[in-house]
């Protein structure tokens, strides 16, 4: 798939990568064991966000994206739900056992799902460019930054880092600023102030408080103007 989107031959690439997630999803529901299926499917993250990407920048099709984002989340939970499950204790340790293999909601059916009153941002870091979806239920909003996955996860670390030291309070202003320019101001414009940000995170954005981003242009905190719902996504 990578060898065929280098050449742009995008009909190619795009076959590649669903064979490829077939097979992934394929070997995942043989694994009865709960955590062995959420680990085998951390290993195999690499080929999901190849595609979320390819649905996102090649084929300008955000709806297509969304739903292969939600099929590389963690989906423990939902096969417990979806199907029967067995819990076994040996030595201290309890064991899950899944027969079902759930479905991710689509962006339709999350649209329908959300609360009237709630504005979903869900994030998904490529490897080149942070892919960005607002979502209320009539809307769907995409946006993105310029910024990988590794560049991401730099700046959240050292921002981090810098709070557990206690950094002077403008150094740490400072670098949450510059993480709110890469997350919330390329949806900003279009943030509904009246309605709850629910934010969908992905990889190392999960550590990240996003109520301590800082507004450049106001030096407000995000949490100052919006009521906040962090949601991790594994």
């Amino acid at each position: 798939a990578t060898a065929y989107m280098a050449n742009g031959q995008d009909v190619e690439a795009e076959a590649q990568l669903k064979e490829s997630i077939r097979l992934a999803e394929e070997a995942r529901e043989q694994i009865s064991d709960a955590q062995n299926r959420g680990s085998f499917l951390a290993s195999q993250q690499g080929v999901y966000r190849a595609m979320v990407s390819f649905q996102f920048l090649n084929k300008s099709d955000p709806a297509a994206a969304f739903n292969y984002a939600e099929i590389a989340k963690g989906r423990d939970l939902l096969d417990a739900l979806a199907g029967a499950r067995h819990v076994t204790v040996n030595d201290g340790q309890a064991k899950l056992t899944l027969s079902g293999s759930a479905t991710p909601l689509t962006l339709e059916q999350s649209q329908r799902a959300l609360p009237a009153n709630v504005q979903l941002a869900q994030y998904v870091a490529g490897k080149d460019r942070l892919m960005v979806w607002l979502v209320t239920r009539d809307r769907v909003i995409t946006a993105g930054s310029n910024v990988g996955a590794d560049d991401l996860r730099k700046k959240v670390t050292a921002y981090l880092e810098a709070l557990r030291a206690r950094a002077p309070l403008e150094q740490l202003n400072r670098q949450a600023s510059d993480l709110y320019q890469l997350l919330i101001a390329p949806i900003g414009g279009r943030l509904d102030r009246n309605l709850t940000l629910c934010v969908a995170t992905d990889g190392v954005l999960q550590d990240l408080p996003f109520a301590a981003l800082v507004s450049p242009e106001s030096n407000r905190y995000l949490v100052e103007d919006f009521t906040l719902v962090v949601n991790p996504s594994p």
